[in-house]
């Protein structure tokens, strides 16, 4: 006993009906705001992190990068780390200030024109932080 079936390959003029797929609702998360939100940082002011700032270059509020450089006193250091110890453990502690960042000096740029904004020489504690509202918004 056979069973026929009958397909029909023709188009049909009736449009197909597609439902959405359920999906579980996602958490909300709350819109991410910091403490100094459409303010930027006084150059006199940048301390050892990056901040943002107003570019006079770029007419933009702009994140500054940073990059830490050795000083002379992490290179005389260095130095008396490897005449102290020397000669058994002159290779083992002679990288240990460069490594550790003693003394180091640190240079801000703005990150979108890579100009020089500030540079702060490691014996200068900045303390104070101020903050005034952005000439060009966010």
């Amino acid at each position: 006993m056979a069973i026929k079936l009958e397909t029909h390959n023709a188009p049909s003029d009736t449009p197909v009906e597609e439902k959405p797929v359920w999906q579980p609702p996602q958490p909300q998360q709350p819109m991410e705001t910091h403490g100094n939100a459409g303010m930027g940082r006084v150059t006199e002011t940048l301390g050892i992190e990056p901040d943002f700032i107003d570019c006079s270059f770029c007419q933009k509020r702009n994140m500054t990068t940073v990059k830490r450089e050795p000083s002379q006193a992490t290179l005389v250091a260095q130095f008396f780390c490897a005449l102290a110890f020397f000669p058994c453990c002159t290779l083992c502690l002679y990288p240990v200030p460069k490594k550790r960042e003693w003394w180091f000096n640190t240079r801000h740029k703005r990150s979108m024109c890579d100009k020089d904004v500030a540079f702060i020489s490691h014996d200068i504690n900045r303390i104070d932080a101020r903050y005034v509202q952005s000439q060009f918004g966010s």
